[in-house]
């Protein structure tokens, strides 16, 4: 089982502007079918404690009680999903993306150099960062 972060099966999840596809990530879900992983799409802690008329942040601004207590309640609802495919002898991987303020596997927040990562003009893989609306 995978568990995939929200967002690269949603980009629509991502703060306004900063989606780079219009729908889901192109070709996460195919990869991982061919690899025979199932999916599992992680809740989104930020939509649950913030909504989708956000504006970016990083993991330093959702470390107060309140997101606390709502990324708890969530971590503990996949925990249970968790426990219960590994008992049934699945291999369970996580696909998390970078940037992320709670599913980033190497940058949530900020650099080695402590240079704050959360600016949406922030291009950290190269890739143009998309206004709001989409052309075919």
């Amino acid at each position: 089982m995978a568990l995939v972060a929200h967002c690269i099966l949603n980009q629509n999840a991502k703060v306004a502007g900063l989606a780079r596809f219009p729908a889901a990530v192109p070709g996460v879900a195919a990869l991982l079918e061919r690899y025979r992983f199932g999916l599992v799409q992680m809740p989104c802690p930020e939509m649950e404690t913030a909504g989708l008329r956000r504006w970016w942040q990083v993991s330093d601004q959702y470390r107060c009680a309140g997101f606390r207590r709502s990324y708890d309640r969530l971590a503990d609802l996949l925990l249970d999903s968790v426990e219960d495919y590994l008992s049934h002898g699945f291999t369970v991987v996580l696909v998390g993306i970078d940037g992320s303020p709670s599913c980033g596997v190497d940058i949530t927040d900020r650099d080695a150099k402590g240079i704050w990562l959360g600016c949406p003009s922030l291009d950290l893989v190269g890739m143009p960062i998309l206004g709001s609306g989409w052309a075919e």
